[in-house]
């Protein structure tokens, strides 16, 4: 009787994609996340809303619509991403060092033992997610902001306008490369603590920071942090509206294109998942 060696089972990524998505979604961690991410969103873009228009009325004075650029409220409205892109990263984080917490990594890593595969997989999952949440946070505030913007003479957002869905586009991006800049540095750091500290500090705390120092080399380290390259793209070029714009308090910030911003953004999101599976893959 001849004996047949058994072929071990392979898990293709589509097989590790379904099993990140069970163990994603199986999480209530996930969607408190997601949940109170779009409810910060609103929040602040709603108390922000009412600040501007408060201001313009008491101002006496409507703003000309045709002295602003097409689908400016669309962009009025991401411009207050950063919390929400703050948010995208912890779940990146969560979704990483809660398997490390629960000892569960050991399964996924049997199972696949190509980390950057494992990485991809979440990255796949969590970005979807968390653009989703940004749709979700954008039509919510379009609908609460409406009334507020037509009191001002302030355009409504054109939900038929392809310009509007580029702004959302862009938008959906940045909070999903801030999911993936959050995996990355989870997988490194291994520690939810630690990984949400760092996460806070790249995205909110250091862009500040370093606007009170004096020297002039750090204004340009500050151009390429994470939420200050996202506040260039996603600004719209305000060159021949600055009168209407000054207004209304956007003052035109742009030290690089939208492509070359969102080009850029990308890297530091590559940059830490490749940082993050060079770390898992030097440990047991």
């Amino acid at each position: 009787m001849t004996a047949v060696a058994a072929r071990p089972h392979r898990v293709t990524w589509f097989g590790t994609l379904r099993a990140e998505q069970i163990k994603f979604f199986s999480l209530r961690s996930t969607w408190w996340v997601l949940g109170v991410g779009i409810a910060i969103f609103v929040l602040i873009e709603w108390g922000t809303v009412w600040g501007v228009t408060d201001t313009i009325r008491s101002y006496g004075g409507l703003i000309d619509q045709s002295q602003l650029p097409p689908d400016f409220s669309a962009f009025a409205i991401v411009l207050m991403h950063p919390l929400i892109g703050a948010t995208s990263a912890i779940l990146g984080v969560l979704t990483v060092t809660n398997e490390y917490a629960s000892g569960m990594i050991r399964s996924t890593f049997t199972a696949q033992p190509g980390r950057m595969k494992v990485l991809s997989a979440k990255v796949m999952l969590v970005a979807v997610a968390v653009a989703v949440q940004a749709l979700v946070a954008f039509l919510i505030t379009t609908l609460i902001t409406g009334s507020y913007f037509s009191d001002v003479g302030l355009p409504a957002v054109d939900l038929a306008s392809a310009g509007t869905w580029k702004v959302v586009g862009l938008f959906a991006m940045y909070t999903a490369l801030c999911a993936a800049m959050g995996i990355g540095i989870g997988a490194a750091i291994r520690s939810t603590a630690g990984s949400v500290s760092i996460v806070l500090v790249l995205l909110l705390l250091i862009s500040g920071l370093t606007s009170l120092l004096p020297w002039s080399w750090v204004s340009d380290v500050r151009d390429i942090l994470p939420s200050n390259l996202a506040t260039s793209y996603l600004s719209p070029d305000l060159s021949q509206y600055q009168e209407a714009a000054g207004q209304i308090g956007f003052a035109e910030s742009r030290p690089f294109s939208t492509g070359v911003s969102a080009l850029i953004a990308t890297a530091w999101a590559g940059v830490l998942l490749v940082i993050g599976g060079a770390v898992e893959g030097s440990k047991v």
